[in-house]
């Protein structure tokens, strides 16, 4: 019969070690080390090591990198906004985002409406361990010019070529159909143009886009893959100031 054992380490400054072994040879050792002190920090030490960002926790050029946020509406009788948000950059302060000026999501960000977020980082294979990280809090407008170097143009020209379609058809809420896609092709070329030959102004870029900070006080990390025992599953919280201690929970 395999049987458990639970050795715990001194804490060091990464916090408290558990780690799990089998007294079988035949099964391999499996370590459940825990996180920093800092969820934030180890988020982005976790995608440095998935090659996302750089060590300061910019997005690297041409990565895919995304999350999923939630967004209550100011609305109570709509449900909550939830779309897929492409990471900025990753820092102990937050994590920096775009999306479109005046959108419905933009404007319940804005107005400070709860948010969550979810996202899946590595690949769950044979030798090999992800993480997924889930997180609650709120968010607040940063400067553009903040995080503006490292975000795609394709990003920034399909958000300004969007914006004055949305502007042209005179709408202040709500989503607008495509007539025809060569008109919204001919803005994208436009803005991309100016872009490249820097007179796309800063005003005009801050009418279109709109950069967020999220701010989370409450969250999850689990990590594993096929060959661990089960699901590491840590917590995180905070009210106003350092993170509490992290908590082992359940994985399930």
């Amino acid at each position: 019969m395999l049987r458990a054992f639970i050795a715990r380490s001194p804490r060091s400054a990464a916090g408290p070690a558990l780690r799990y072994f089998w007294a079988a040879t035949e099964v391999p050792e499996v370590v459940f080390d825990a996180p920093g002190d800092d969820p934030l920090d180890q988020m982005r030490h976790d995608c440095i090591r998935h090659k996302l960002c750089d060590e300061a926790g910019f997005r690297k050029k041409d990565v895919h990198w995304t999350f999923s946020l939630a967004v209550g509406s100011t609305d109570p009788k709509k449900p909550p906004s939830l779309r897929t948000i492409g990471f900025q950059r990753v820092s102990t302060l937050g994590i920096d985002f775009v999306i479109k000026r005046g959108s419905d999501s933009s404007q319940s960000l804005a107005a400070g409406q709860a948010a969550s977020i979810v996202a899946l980082h590595g690949r769950y294979l044979a030798g090999e361990n992800s993480e997924q990280w889930r997180a609650e809090g709120y968010c607040e407008e940063l400067p553009l010019e903040e995080i503006i170097d490292v975000v795609p143009h394709s990003t920034l020209t399909n958000i300004v070529a969007c914006k004055r379609i949305h502007d042209e058809e005179g709408k202040t809420e709500g989503r607008v159909s495509i007539e025809g896609a060569s008109h919204l092709t001919d803005l994208i070329q436009q803005a991309r143009l100016q872009l490249d030959i820097q007179s796309l102004s800063s005003d005009v870029l801050s009418e279109s886009v709109v950069a967020f900070r999220f701010l989370p006080d409450r969250v999850e990390r689990m990590s594993g893959g096929p060959d661990t025992v089960t699901w590491d599953r840590w917590e995180w919280q905070r009210e106003k100031g350092p993170w509490d201690e992290p908590r082992w929970l359940l994985p399930h």
